[in-house]
């Protein structure tokens, strides 16, 4: 069901064409949070994550037909997953939709397409002593990779939990 043009209902749906310019801007907010140089564009976005070269997928998060949210995965190949791991290699939600659940949308969707897609496993990191980010993926249901840098990783059960959230 599509909701009503002007509510504030959350839409999770793959970026399109007309979201790039939207979706850079993300990235550079989650780039200068992160004290990185933010210096994707729109052109980049729409090579790398729709194009026929495509390395990447963007899942955008929008509320009131705004974007407030992404992750861009990709999805690699594994030694000891049969069907390799999709990779979370960023996520932003805007600070003022911030534990209104749109993150959760954003990572039950992507876990979602992981399992549609054949992969075995969802991987994400974050930056270390970023408490808010640790938290928020073991509440899903990510489990701590060895290695001490702030990495995380879920499979089999864990992994179909999060894509049967609220179902």
């Amino acid at each position: 069901m599509t909701p009503a043009p002007g509510t504030d209902a959350l839409i999770i749906r793959a970026m399109a064409a007309g979201d790039v310019v939207a979706v850079a801007a993300m990235a550079r907010a989650l780039a200068d949070f992160h004290g990185d140089e933010g210096s994707v564009t729109a052109r980049h976005l729409s090579e790398d994550c729709l194009g026929p070269n495509r390395q990447g997928n963007v899942t955008l998060a929008l509320m009131g037909g705004a974007p407030v949210g992404f992750a861009l995965t990709y999805d690699r190949a594994g030694a000891t997953d049969r069907g390799g791991a999709r990779h979370i290699d960023q996520v932003f939600v805007d600070p003022g939709r911030r534990r209104s659940g749109v993150g959760e949308a954003l990572m039950k969707a992507v876990a979602r397409d992981a399992l549609d897609h054949g992969r075995e496993r969802l991987t994400v990191g974050a930056a270390i002593g970023n408490a808010p980010a640790d938290l928020f993926y073991r509440k899903l249901g990510f489990s701590p990779r060895a290695g001490g840098a702030s990495q995380y990783s879920m499979s089999n059960g864990p992994l179909r939990a999060l894509a049967a959230r609220g179902d």
